[in-house]
């Protein structure tokens, strides 16, 4: 204990600076005999003394006359009245003493430490107190989450067979269905009136398309207009399409091009067939009579220009191709480079068809010929 050696203290008021060895203010009161303050201490036998050491010396309600009369309690420990129990009397403090009837200021709650209850657990991502749910790269796992730690892990490729919706973070397991020697493709042509309005006709085959109507795949034609509005539509199996593209085949599909001719009685056909020898061994546009006033090769020409509205309606026939193109195969395609037939890989390839810019050729000095290795 620390006693007063420095002299007498005023009965009415006066104050206390305790200090450490480096003149360091640790502590000060500054006390008074009147209200809120006790009034016994006032050479009435008692002394003034702190109820508890955690309370705040500062204030008037921290303090006690003792109950040692007279003489009071300099230099021992600080009285209590017999029926008095110090301790917390806080019920939402983890040190609640139910038996207190004097706080000491010794109260404490979980959150002085950080904690979410009186046991030392702490608040997990779920919200949950001494939870298991953690963090990780999918979020909030475990726990009361009932998620699994990878759960978002998966195969993020929609054209996979494996493909997970629900999947954010792709770990390298999708899975492909082998190449396909199934016809598989989609062109168009371009019907319109001089230029004034035009519509792309799409057709073809796939593997995913039925002969009906496809959500994702096909398009519907609306009504046509009334006349001598210009309309241009395919037609198949009684419904009007923009886009109709059927069952996989290697049979011959006929379509039906539904025309309807503006005042200047005049609708170009046009498409571009590059590559379409690759899809198909044959694709005709012929009058409603099955090409007795005309026969267009579509494989070869690239438009048809009509101006006779009594031609309404075309036939389209396609015979899808059931042989699939030669693949393109990169590589050094210079026989004279050192690396011929290699790719860039230094993989043989045997012929390439596509040129991938990694040819190597030697270098002469003086006659000599030094090959890159």
């Amino acid at each position: 204990s620390i006693q007063w050696t420095g002299g007498r203290l005023e009965n009415n008021t006066d104050f206390l600076d305790l200090k450490d060895s480096y003149d360091m203010d640790v502590n000060f009161v500054q006390y008074d005999d009147g209200p809120p303050w006790p009034t016994e201490p006032d050479a009435g036998g008692s002394t003034l003394e702190l109820i508890g050491p955690n309370l705040d010396n500062s204030l008037a309600e921290s303090w006690q006359a003792s109950y040692v009369i007279p003489g009071g309690t300099p230099g021992e420990p600080n009285s209590a009245h017999p029926e008095d129990v110090y301790g917390c009397t806080d019920e939402s403090a983890c040190n609640f003493n139910p038996d207190a009837t004097v706080d000491d200021g010794s109260c404490w709650h979980p959150e002085d430490e950080g904690w979410c209850d009186c046991d030392g657990h702490i608040e997990d991502c779920a919200g949950d107190c001494g939870g298991e749910a953690f963090e990780n790269e999918c979020g909030c796992v475990g726990g009361s989450t009932g998620l699994e730690d990878e759960f978002c892990y998966g195969c993020t490729d929609p054209d996979a067979v494996n493909y997970d919706p629900e999947a954010t973070i792709d770990d390298d397991s999708c899975e492909y269905l082998p190449p396909s020697d199934d016809p598989d493709f989609q062109v168009c042509m371009n019907a319109s009136a001089a230029g004034t309005q035009n519509y792309d006709l799409c057709f073809g085959v796939s593997p995913d398309a039925t002969d009906g109507y496809d959500m994702d795949i096909d398009q519907y034609a609306p009504p046509a207009p009334p006349p001598p509005s210009f309309d241009a539509t395919l037609a198949w199996d009684s419904d009007r399409y923009y886009t109709q593209i059927l069952a996989t085949t290697i049979e011959e599909r006929v379509y039906d091009v539904q025309l309807q001719y503006a005042e200047n009685n005049l609708i170009i056909l046009e498409w571009d067939n590059t590559g379409w020898s690759d899809m198909m061994t044959s694709c005709l546009l012929q009058d409603a009579f099955g090409g007795e006033m005309f026969n267009v090769d579509m494989l070869t020409d690239n438009s048809l220009e009509l101006n006779n509205p009594a031609f309404n309606t075309l036939k389209l026939k396609i015979i899808p191709s059931g042989e699939t193109g030669p693949s393109d195969i990169y590589g050094c395609t210079d026989p004279e480079a050192t690396n011929y037939g290699y790719n860039c890989d230094g993989e043989h390839e045997g012929e390439p068809t596509v040129d991938d810019g990694c040819c190597e050729y030697p270098e002469s000095y003086e006659g000599i010929i030094v090959i890159n290795e």
